[in-house]
Parts: C-alpha cells; sequence; structure tokens
C-alpha cells in the first residue's frame, strides 16, 4: 500500500509532494499530463488578484507569499531554474478613488508596504493613473518552477503516473483509486488537488465542493527586457513582465 497518492501534478500537486519528502514521507503522483496543466498555463502572480476583496482565511495563505517563494527558490535555482524566473518587480493594482482607503487598510492590516501610484511613472503612456504599487509583490515563471519541482522530487524518489483517476472509493484503511487505464492503486492517504477535477473525485466521497473552470485568454508579446517593469493588473486585464521580455 502507498502512503500518500497525490491526484494531480500541477503547482499544488508538486508542493505537496515537496514538503512530504522534507518530512521523509513517501508520495506518488498521478497525473493526466506531465506538467499539470492549468499551472503550467497560469500567469504566476503571487498574490490573488485584489486581495482586499478577499477574505481574511485567503489571505493568511497568501499575504508572504513572495517570502515563501524566495525560500522554495533558494533550494531549487540550478534545476531548470534561475533566480530571475521570480520576478521581484512589484504588483501595480489600479483601483478607483472610493476603495483607495479599503487597499491601504488592508495593507495595514497584513503588513504588507504599499503606496498610491500613477500606473504611467512605472510605465509611460500606461492608460490608467490611479492605483496602488506594493513593491514587495511579484511573479513567478511556472513553467520553469514546475520543472524544477518535478526534477527534485524524481531525485527525492517520488513516483510519478501519467493517467487520469476515474475512480476514488473510501477503504477501512485508506482508500482505493482507479485510472483510466486499469491501474488501481490502494493509498493510505489521498491528496485530491486535481484542480476543477477534484469536485468529480470527491462527489464519490459523499464532499460537494463547488468549482467551474474558467476560460482566460493569454497573449505573449516580446518586448525589450525591463520595459515591463512591474506586474500591471487592471479590471480589463493585466501584464505580466519575465525576465528576457517575453
Amino acid at each position: 500500500m502507498r502512503e500518500v497518492v497525490i491526484v494531480g501534478g500541477g503547482i499544488v500537486g508538486l508542493l505537496g509532494a515537496f514538503e512530504l519528502t522534507k518530512r521523509e514521507i513517501s508520495a506518488t503522483v498521478i497525473d493526466e499530463s506531465e506538467g499539470g496543466l492549468a499551472s503550467w498555463a497560469g500567469g504566476g502572480i503571487l498574490s490573488p488578484l485584489y486581495a482586499w476583496r478577499y477574505s481574511d482565511a485567503m489571505n493568511r495563505l497568501t499575504f508572504d507569499a513572495m517570502a515563501r517563494y524566495r525560500e522554495l527558490f533558494s533550494e531549487l535555482v540550478g534545476r531548470c531554474l534561475e533566480w530571475s524566473d521570480l520576478h521581484q518587480g512589484g504588483l501595480w493594482v489600479h483601483v478607483d478613488t472610493k476603495e483607495m482607503n479599503t487597499v491601504k487598510d488592508w495593507a495595514g492590516k497584513w503588513g504588507v508596504l504599499s503606496e498610491t501610484l500613477s500606473g504611467s511613472v512605472l510605465l509611460p503612456s500606461f492608460p490608467f493613473s490611479e492605483g496602488v504599487f506594493f513593491p514587495d509583490l511579484g511573479n513567478v515563471r511556472n513553467p520553469r518552477l514546475l520543472k524544477a519541482l518535478r526534477s527534485y522530487l524524481t531525485s527525492k524518489g517520488v513516483s510519478f503516473i501519467k493517467d487520469k483517476v476515474v475512480s476514488l472509493l473510501p477503504k477501512q484503511k485508506g482508500a482505493a483509486l482507479e485510472t483510466q487505464n486499469g491501474l488501481v492503486l490502494n493509498a493510505e492517504n489521498v491528496i485530491v488537488c486535481a484542480g476543477v477535477g477534484s469536485s468529480k473525485l470527491l462527489s464519490m466521497l459523499g464532499v460537494s465542493l463547488p468549482m467551474f473552470p474558467v476560460k482566460g485568454e493569454m497573449l505573449l508579446y516580446y518586448l525589450t527586457p525591463g520595459r515591463v517593469p512591474s506586474v500591471m493588473l487592471t479590471q480589463s486585464g493585466y501584464l505580466i513582465p519575465r525576465a528576457d521580455g517575453a
């Protein structure tokens, strides 16, 4: 029987396996892709968009994300990953005047540095003026982080199975998982982090989790490195900088 089976090989699943290996707990990761499709395509912003509109529970998980990702990078740099893949240029957010006090109260409560700043100060000709800048926030380059995590986990003996879990049934001890290809896995513990697919698996255990897919679109521009100095977020969309300008 496997000690822990993690369903989902995206950023949540891989970081879960990362923490387990540090505690010397063996893990198996199963995913129908090799990189966690949603995590691979994500922008990597290390903060909820408009964080002050979220609950305290969410903010407790994310307010110090940049510091924790710096610690993570210190263990992974050199494995398909460089420090430049963690962009620490800050996050600028467009807000209107009536929301500014809410932003300031949130930043003070969670100890996040902020300042009122026009977007054009950071990016000349930027069409949005009123906003707030968080200099200690930033973003990560997801694909390279995922590759580095897989490399690290493989070196620590974590098993990876490319398959899709179609059945999850509780047992007297642990659970049994069946895959699309007919593989049956018995596990003492199961961690479900399969994105929107988690709701279907958890429903087999009598757990109702209201999740739904959200379609997004990303455009890739090649600019001079440093042209976009920080994440620039508006209600219309956002710009995410990369060290190489892509």
